[in-house]
C-alpha cells in the first residue's frame, strides 16, 4: 500500500537526454501522463509512434500528454520553430556564398 500508482499502471523512463525523453507508460483508465519539467513551445510528442495532438499546459509551467488506456511509448523531442528557420537561412547563405566563391575564379580566368 506504499504504491503511488494504482495496481498493474507504470511510468517508466527509457531515454533520457537533453532535449528528449522517451518512458514506457501503462495506464488502465484515460489519465494524464505529468511531466515536472518545464512547458515551452517546440516541445513534440509521439504517442506509439504516431504524432501526439498537443502537449498541453499544466499548472502553469508543466507538461502533460492525455493517454488512453493500455500500454504505450511515449517520446517527446523539443524541435523548437527558431531552430528550423535558423538552419534553413544558415542554409541559404551559405550556398550563395559557394555560388560566389566559384563564379568569381570563373571570370578571372575568362579576363
Amino acid at each position: 500500500a506504499d504504491s503511488v500508482s494504482p495496481e498493474g499502471e507504470r511510468v517508466e523512463f527509457t531515454d533520457y537526454q537533453n532535449g528528449s525523453v522517451e518512458l514506457d507508460v501503462k495506464t488502465n483508465a484515460r489519465k494524464f501522463l505529468f511531466m515536472s519539467e518545464s512547458y515551452y513551445p517546440g516541445w513534440e510528442a509521439t504517442v506509439d509512434g504516431r504524432s501526439a495532438d498537443k502537449i498541453l499546459r499544466a499548472n502553469l509551467a508543466f507538461r502533460a500528454l492525455l493517454l488512453e488506456p493500455g500500454e504505450h511509448r511515449i517520446r517527446m523531442e523539443f524541435k523548437p520553430g527558431s531552430f528550423r528557420l535558423g538552419a534553413i537561412i544558415s542554409a541559404i547563405s551559405l550556398a550563395i556564398c559557394l555560388v560566389f566563391m566559384i563564379r568569381r575564379p570563373a571570370r578571372r580566368r575568362g579576363q
